[in-house]
Formats: structure tokens, sequence, C-alpha cells
């Protein structure tokens, strides 16, 4: 059975050589994990879909038992990229306070 979701994904992990299991928080069914597959090819047509912070609809193939979920397909409806470089900025400020931190020492 395929069903549409729509979401914000909050995590990816590896998984195996190209693969990823993927974190979705959505308003309907809360946290959803699912396993997308070959996005870490160079030309996976996924690998877009899948990037941290990124709000779309994705299609995921269900099997029987409902806990083993699948990526077909999706569509991205925003990006924060201002979001995902404020991140960045501020791990980078800490990282750095850090090691200043530790120079005085």
């Amino acid at each position: 059975m395929q069903k549409i979701y729509q979401g914000i994904i909050l995590k990816s992990v590896p998984y195996k050589e190209s693969d990823a299991i993927i974190t979705l928080l959505t308003k309907e069914e809360g946290l959803i994990s699912f396993k997308a597959r070959g996005i870490h090819k160079i030309n996976s047509k996924n690998a877009s879909l899948v990037q941290l912070y990124t709000i779309g609809e994705y299609k995921l193939d269900e099997k029987t038992d409902y806990s083993n979920k699948t990526l077909i397909s999706g569509s991205s409806l925003y990006f924060p990229l201002v979001i995902y470089e404020d991140i960045l900025v501020k791990q980078l400020l800490i990282l750095k306070m850090n090691i200043v931190k530790h120079m005085k020492l």
C-alpha cells in the first residue's frame, strides 16, 4: 500500500552502502521512519528530498506490518536554508569558544 505523508526531515542515518534511514515529523502521524534507497549515489533522484529540515511530500510504500516503509518519490515544498546555515554558524561559534577557553587554561 502506498501513502503520501507531508512533513519535515529531522534525522538521516546512513544504512548499508548507499541507503539511509530517515526520520520524518508529520502532523497526522507524528514521527515516522522510512528507508531511502540509493540516496548516497551520485545520480540519485531522491537525495535532495531527504536533506535535513526539508519540508515536503513523501510517497512511501508500506508493507503489511506498517513498520517497514520505503521512499518511492516525493517533492520538496520548502528547504529552509537560512535555518540550516544558522545552526552551522552557531555550532562553529561554540567550537571556537571551546578552543579559546582551552587555550587560556
